[in-house]
C-alpha cells in the first residue's frame, strides 16, 4: 500500500469519518431504533429515531438515567440558547430519546430524562468509543494506533481546553466556524485529569482546531470546498457522479451545488458525453476558490509547524497516513471496518469508494457523510 501524501486536514477528516461510521454501524446493529425506510422493530413501536454519534456527544451524554434539570443540561452542553432549544425539541418530541416534565422544585422549572424506550441506547453509547478503539488496534495494529494517539495527545495538549470535543452540526453555508460561533460556547473539558482521553475525542478536537483556523484565514467552508468544489473542472462533472467522487451523500451534494451556484463558483453545464443528464462545471471564480483551498491547507500546516513544532506535526501526519492509505476502498485500511451490518440502512445504500475530505455533518441526524 502506498502511503498518502494528502494534507493533514484530509487525513484527519478521513479518520474521523471512518471512526464515526464504524461507531454508528455498531450502534445501529445493537440498539432497537426506527428509520423512515424501516419503521420501528417488532415489539418496540416507540423505539427512538436512529441518529449519529454527534447527537450523543452534543447533548444526550449529559443526561443521566435519573434525569437532570433543564438549566443544568444547558450549562453542561455548552450550547447557545437557540441551539439548545432546537436540539432538545428534536431529541425529545421528534426522535424519542428524552422526555421533558415540569418540576417547580428544580432550577428552570423543567426536568429532562431519558424515555423508557431510549434507556438501552443511552447505556450503549458510552461503551462504544473504547470498543471501536480496541478494534482499530486489533485490525490496524496496536503500535500504529498508539503512535497516532501519542501524536494527537502532543497537539491536543496545546489546544484550548474549552474547544468542543466533537465536530458540530454545520452552520450557514456549510461552515464549521459559523457553527461554533453560533451554537457552542465555553464548553468545559469532560475528561478527568487522570483519565485517558478517547481516540475519538482527540481526532475530533485536533480536526476542529485545524478547520477553524483554515476557515477563519480563507473565509471558505471546508465541508463545501474540500468535497464538491475540489472535484469540479471546466469540462463538467455529472451530478450523479459526485457522491462517488466525494464520498458524501446526495442531499449534501444538492446543498453544496446550490451554494456554489449562488456564489457563482459553479454553473450547470452540458453533459460531457452529450447525454441529457445534469452536469456541473467550475467557473473562474470557483477555480480561484480551489486555489485558495489548496493554498490554505498548505498555510495552516505551516502555521502548525511553527506553533507546535515541525517534528510533532510530521509525526502526526505519518501516523495518520499509515492508517488512512489513499482514502479509497481499494487503498485504505480503514475500509475494513466500514462493512455495514446486514439489514442496516448503509447495507442497502451504494457502497462508498472514497472517504470524504472533510466531514459533512447536517441536521438530518448528524451522520459524518451528510446522509
Amino acid at each position: 500500500m502506498q502511503r498518502s501524501t494528502a494534507p493533514i486536514v484530509t487525513l484527519l477528516s478521513q479518520c474521523v469519518v471512518a471512526y464515526t461510521v464504524e461507531f454508528d454501524n455498531t450502534f445501529e446493529e445493537r440498539v432497537p431504533h426506527r428509520t423512515s425506510d424501516h419503521g420501528a422493530p417488532p415489539g418496540v413501536p416507540d423505539a427512538p429515531w436512529l441518529v449519529s454519534r454527534v447527537m450523543w456527544q452534543m447533548l444526550l451524554r449529559h443526561v443521566p438515567p435519573d434525569g437532570v434539570s433543564i438549566a443544568a443540561l444547558k450549562q453542561q452542553s455548552g450550547l447557545s440558547e437557540k441551539s439548545f432549544r432546537i436540539w432538545l425539541t428534536r431529541l425529545s418530541e421528534w426522535w424519542g430519546y428524552l422526555i421533558v416534565t415540569t418540576d417547580a422544585a428544580v432550577p428552570g422549572g423543567k426536568w429532562v430524562q431519558p424515555t423508557r424506550s431510549s434507556e438501552f441506547a443511552m447505556a450503549t453509547w458510552p461503551t462504544l468509543d473504547g470498543e471501536i478503539e480496541m478494534r482499530w488496534g486489533v485490525r490496524l495494529g496496536v503500535a500504529s494506533v498508539s503512535r497516532l494517539r501519542d501524536a494527537l495527545v502532543a497537539i491536543d495538549a496545546e489546544l484550548d481546553p474549552a474547544l468542543p470535543e466533537y465536530l458540530p452540526i454545520l452552520g450557514y453555508g456549510l461552515s464549521t466556524a459559523a457553527a461554533v460561533h453560533e451554537s457552542v460556547h465555553g464548553l468545559a473539558a469532560t475528561t478527568a485529569p487522570n483519565e485517558l482521553p478517547s481516540l475519538a475525542r482527540l481526532l475530533n478536537r485536533v480536526l476542529l482546531a485545524l478547520a477553524l483556523e483554515f476557515e477563519r484565514a480563507t473565509a471558505l467552508p471546508l465541508a463545501l470546498v474540500a468535497n464538491v468544489l475540489r472535484v469540479l473542472g471546466q469540462d463538467g462533472v455529472r451530478v450523479r457522479d459526485l457522491p462517488a467522487l466525494t464520498g458524501v451523500s446526495k442531499p449534501s451534494i444538492e446543498i453544496a451545488l446550490k451554494l456554489l451556484r449562488r456564489t457563482r463558483g459553479a454553473a450547470l453545464a452540458a453533459d460531457p458525453d452529450g447525454k441529457r443528464v445534469r452536469a456541473v462545471r467550475i467557473t473562474e471564480r470557483g477555480a480561484l476558490g480551489q486555489e485558495r483551498y489548496r493554498q490554505g491547507l498548505v498555510d495552516v500546516e505551516k502555521d502548525w509547524c511553527s506553533r507546535y513544532g515541525a517534528v510533532r506535526v510530521a509525526e502526526l501526519k505519518r501516523a495518520l497516513a499509515e492508517l488512512v492509505g489513499d482514502g479509497t476502498a481499494s487503498g485504505s485500511p480503514l475500509f475494513a471496518g466500514l462493512v455495514p451490518p446486514a439489514g442496516s440502512w448503509r447495507a442497502a445504500a451504494i457502497a462508498p469508494v472514497t472517504l470524504p475530505h472533510f466531514p459533512v455533518i447536517l441536521h438530518r441526524g448528524g451522520f459524518p457523510d451528510g446522509s
